[in-house]
Protein backbone atom coordinates (compact mmCIF):
# COMPACT_ATOMS: atom_id res chain seq x y z
CA UNK A 1 0.00 0.00 0.00
CA UNK A 2 1.12 3.49 -0.73
CA UNK A 3 1.06 5.83 2.26
CA UNK A 4 0.11 9.48 1.92
CA UNK A 5 1.74 12.22 3.90
CA UNK A 6 -1.47 12.85 5.85
CA UNK A 7 -1.47 9.31 7.25
CA UNK A 8 -4.31 8.00 5.09
CA UNK A 9 -3.86 5.13 2.68
CA UNK A 10 -5.22 5.19 -0.84
CA UNK A 11 -3.75 2.56 -3.06
CA UNK A 12 -6.34 0.27 -4.55
CA UNK A 13 -5.40 -2.33 -1.92
CA UNK A 14 -7.54 -1.20 1.04
CA UNK A 15 -8.94 -4.47 2.42
CA UNK A 16 -12.47 -5.07 3.67
CA UNK A 17 -11.06 -5.27 7.21
CA UNK A 18 -9.38 -1.87 6.80
CA UNK A 19 -12.56 -0.45 5.27
CA UNK A 20 -14.60 -1.72 8.23
CA UNK A 21 -12.09 -0.18 10.66
CA UNK A 22 -12.36 3.15 8.86
CA UNK A 23 -16.16 2.92 9.00
CA UNK A 24 -15.98 2.05 12.71
CA UNK A 25 -14.23 5.40 13.31
CA UNK A 26 -17.08 7.09 11.48
CA UNK A 27 -19.68 5.14 13.45
CA UNK A 28 -18.36 6.08 16.89
CA UNK A 29 -18.19 9.74 15.89
CA UNK A 30 -21.75 9.71 14.54
CA UNK A 31 -23.01 8.08 17.74
CA UNK A 32 -21.11 10.56 19.91
CA UNK A 33 -22.36 13.52 17.87
CA UNK A 34 -25.94 12.25 18.07
CA UNK A 35 -25.68 12.05 21.86
CA UNK A 36 -24.19 15.51 22.01
CA UNK A 37 -27.01 16.81 19.83
CA UNK A 38 -29.49 15.42 22.36
CA UNK A 39 -27.55 17.06 25.19
CA UNK A 40 -27.71 20.36 23.31
CA UNK A 41 -31.48 19.95 22.93
CA UNK A 42 -31.93 19.31 26.62
CA UNK A 43 -29.75 22.15 27.83
CA UNK A 44 -30.41 25.00 25.41
CA UNK A 45 -32.40 27.87 26.86
CA UNK A 46 -34.66 29.83 24.54
CA UNK A 47 -33.21 33.01 23.16
CA UNK A 48 -34.71 35.11 20.41
CA UNK A 49 -37.11 32.45 19.13
CA UNK A 50 -34.51 30.82 16.85
CA UNK A 51 -35.13 27.61 15.02
CA UNK A 52 -32.29 25.74 16.75
CA UNK A 53 -34.59 23.23 18.45
CA UNK A 54 -36.03 22.13 15.11
CA UNK A 55 -32.57 21.91 13.57
CA UNK A 56 -31.34 19.80 16.47
CA UNK A 57 -34.33 17.45 16.17
CA UNK A 58 -33.62 16.92 12.49
CA UNK A 59 -29.88 16.58 13.13
CA UNK A 60 -30.35 13.90 15.80
CA UNK A 61 -32.72 11.95 13.52
CA UNK A 62 -30.35 12.17 10.54
CA UNK A 63 -27.35 11.12 12.64
CA UNK A 64 -29.26 8.07 13.87
CA UNK A 65 -30.09 7.06 10.30
CA UNK A 66 -26.54 7.69 9.13
CA UNK A 67 -25.16 5.62 12.01
CA UNK A 68 -27.51 2.78 11.10
CA UNK A 69 -26.39 2.89 7.46
CA UNK A 70 -22.72 2.83 8.46
CA UNK A 71 -23.30 -0.07 10.87
CA UNK A 72 -25.12 -1.99 8.12
CA UNK A 73 -22.20 -1.39 5.75
CA UNK A 74 -19.75 -2.64 8.38
CA UNK A 75 -21.82 -5.85 8.61
CA UNK A 76 -21.82 -6.17 4.82
CA UNK A 77 -18.02 -6.05 4.97
CA UNK A 78 -18.07 -9.01 7.36
CA UNK A 79 -17.24 -7.11 10.54
CA UNK A 80 -19.24 -6.32 13.67
CA UNK A 81 -20.06 -2.66 14.38
CA UNK A 82 -19.35 -1.51 17.92
CA UNK A 83 -21.52 1.29 19.24
CA UNK A 84 -21.15 0.42 22.91
CA UNK A 85 -20.64 3.36 25.24
CA UNK A 86 -17.01 2.55 26.20
CA UNK A 87 -16.08 2.17 22.52
CA UNK A 88 -17.76 5.44 21.60
CA UNK A 89 -16.07 7.32 24.45
CA UNK A 90 -12.65 5.88 23.60
CA UNK A 91 -12.94 6.23 19.83
CA UNK A 92 -14.75 9.49 19.14
CA UNK A 93 -12.68 12.57 18.50
CA UNK A 94 -15.11 14.98 20.15
CA UNK A 95 -14.68 16.97 23.32
CA UNK A 96 -17.52 16.33 25.78
CA UNK A 97 -20.45 18.70 25.40
CA UNK A 98 -20.20 21.19 28.28
CA UNK A 99 -22.60 20.50 31.13
CA UNK A 100 -24.99 23.28 32.00
CA UNK A 101 -27.48 25.51 30.27
CA UNK A 102 -26.47 27.29 27.07
CA UNK A 103 -28.09 30.07 25.10
CA UNK A 104 -29.13 29.22 21.57
CA UNK A 105 -26.15 30.90 19.89
CA UNK A 106 -23.65 29.27 22.27
CA UNK A 107 -25.22 25.82 21.85
CA UNK A 108 -25.33 26.32 18.08
CA UNK A 109 -21.64 27.24 18.01
CA UNK A 110 -20.74 24.18 20.09
CA UNK A 111 -22.77 21.88 17.84
CA UNK A 112 -21.48 23.47 14.61
CA UNK A 113 -17.87 22.98 15.76
CA UNK A 114 -18.58 19.33 16.46
CA UNK A 115 -20.32 18.89 13.11
CA UNK A 116 -17.22 20.20 11.34
CA UNK A 117 -15.01 17.81 13.32
CA UNK A 118 -17.13 14.79 12.43
CA UNK A 119 -17.34 15.90 8.79
CA UNK A 120 -13.54 15.75 8.73
CA UNK A 121 -13.58 12.19 10.10
CA UNK A 122 -16.11 11.13 7.47
CA UNK A 123 -14.14 12.83 4.67
CA UNK A 124 -10.95 11.04 5.76
CA UNK A 125 -12.78 7.70 5.73
CA UNK A 126 -14.25 8.49 2.32
CA UNK A 127 -10.77 9.26 0.99
CA UNK A 128 -9.47 5.99 2.46
CA UNK A 129 -12.05 3.82 0.71
CA UNK A 130 -12.72 5.86 -2.44
CA UNK A 131 -10.48 3.90 -4.80
CA UNK A 132 -11.43 0.48 -3.45
CA UNK A 133 -15.09 0.66 -2.55
CA UNK A 134 -17.24 3.10 -4.53
CA UNK A 135 -20.42 2.02 -2.69
CA UNK A 136 -18.96 2.89 0.70
CA UNK A 137 -17.45 6.09 -0.67
CA UNK A 138 -20.88 7.10 -2.00
CA UNK A 139 -22.49 6.39 1.38
CA UNK A 140 -19.87 8.53 3.12
CA UNK A 141 -20.29 11.29 0.52
CA UNK A 142 -24.02 11.40 1.32
CA UNK A 143 -23.30 11.55 5.05
CA UNK A 144 -20.82 14.41 4.59
CA UNK A 145 -23.38 16.33 2.54
CA UNK A 146 -25.95 15.89 5.30
CA UNK A 147 -23.51 16.95 8.01
CA UNK A 148 -22.42 19.98 5.97
CA UNK A 149 -26.05 21.01 5.50
CA UNK A 150 -26.67 20.74 9.24
CA UNK A 151 -23.47 22.68 9.98
CA UNK A 152 -24.73 25.47 7.75
CA UNK A 153 -28.18 25.57 9.37
CA UNK A 154 -26.90 25.33 12.93
CA UNK A 155 -24.06 27.73 12.18
CA UNK A 156 -26.60 30.34 11.08
CA UNK A 157 -28.22 30.02 14.51
CA UNK A 158 -24.84 30.72 16.14
CA UNK A 159 -24.77 34.09 14.42
CA UNK A 160 -28.06 35.25 15.93
CA UNK A 161 -27.84 37.37 19.04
Amino acid sequence: MTGRTDGHVRSGEFTATEQAASLQRVLVNLVALRLQGKQAQWTTVASGGGALGGHLDELVDDLGKSGDRVAERIRELGAVPDGRAPTVVAGAGLDPFPLGEHTGPVAARLVADRLRTVAGVVRAARDDVDADDPATADLLRQIVESIDRHASLVGAEAEQV
